[in-house]
C-alpha cells in the first residue's frame, strides 16, 4: 500500500508542477495596418536597448514594444529599400540599402557613412555577400 500511496504521491506533484508550467509564448503577428512599413521584410534585429528593428522595401521601422517608428528617405536615407542591418559596439544600427550605401542609426537620426562614394565607385552595381563585414573591418 505504501509502494502505491508513493506513485500517487509521485504522479499527482508531476500533474501540479507540469500545470504550473503551462504558460505558452506569445507572438504576435505584424502587418503594415499594425504599422510595419511593408509586409516584406528582409531582416529583423534586436538592439541591447530592446528595440526591434525591421529592414524592409518601404524603409526601415523600430518597435518599442508599443508602436512602431518608421525612417525613409524623407529622414536621411538614400533610398527606402533596406537589405542588411548590422548592430556595433555602440548600439549603432548601420544599415545597407539597395544603392550599395551604408547608413547608421544613432539616437533616432540618419547618418551616411563617409566613404559612401568611395563603395559606390568600387562596387558598380555588384554587392557581395559579405559587403557588410568587409566594410566593418575597415
Amino acid at each position: 500500500m505504501k509502494h502505491w500511496l508513493a506513485i500517487a504521491s509521485c504522479y499527482l506533484c508531476t500533474v501540479f508542477l507540469a500545470s504550473g508550467q503551462g504558460s505558452k509564448p506569445l507572438f504576435f503577428h505584424f502587418t503594415p495596418q499594425n504599422g510595419l512599413p511593408s509586409s516584406q521584410i528582409y531582416q529583423v534585429l534586436q538592439d541591447n536597448s530592446g528595440y526591434l528593428w525591421f529592414a524592409s522595401d518601404h524603409g526601415l521601422a523600430k518597435y518599442n514594444g508599443y508602436e512602431f517608428t518608421k525612417f525613409t528617405s524623407a529622414d536621411g536615407l538614400e533610398d527606402n529599400t533596406v537589405f542588411k542591418m548590422v548592430l556595433d559596439s555602440r548600439n549603432r544600427v548601420w544599415l545597407q540599402t539597395f544603392s550599395g550605401r551604408l547608413f547608421y542609426l544613432e539616437n533616432d537620426s540618419i547618418y551616411s557613412y563617409k566613404f559612401n562614394p568611395l563603395i559606390v565607385n568600387l562596387v558598380k552595381n555588384y554587392v557581395p555577400l559579405n559587403f557588410m563585414w568587409i566594410v566593418w573591418r575597415m
